[in-house]
């Protein structure tokens, strides 16, 4: 899966510490990875928030799955009234 628009070149450069990220490619980064956006907001002294992210995406994660066993209930009902 591609998570940012950065070449192989340039992600061996951060990895090999030549380079730093741009703020563009950091974003994309802690968009779709909750371990960087746990080290970017630790380091910049919001843990708290990184709290609240977490919670609000647990609960979200939640809601998805009631829906799910909900429909596979509703599906199940339905198979034993034939």
């Amino acid at each position: 899966m591609r998570w940012n628009v950065a070449s192989q070149r340039t992600t061996r450069s951060w990895l090999s510490g030549s380079y730093g990220l741009t703020a563009e490619h950091l974003i994309e980064l802690k968009r779709h990875s909750d371990t960087v956006l746990a080290v970017v907001l630790e380091r910049a002294g919001c843990n708290e928030a990184m709290t609240n992210e977490y919670l609000k995406r647990i609960k979200k994660d939640l809601a998805d799955i009631l829906r799910t066993l909900d429909a596979m209930r509703a599906a199940e009902g339905d198979q034993t009234k034939e």
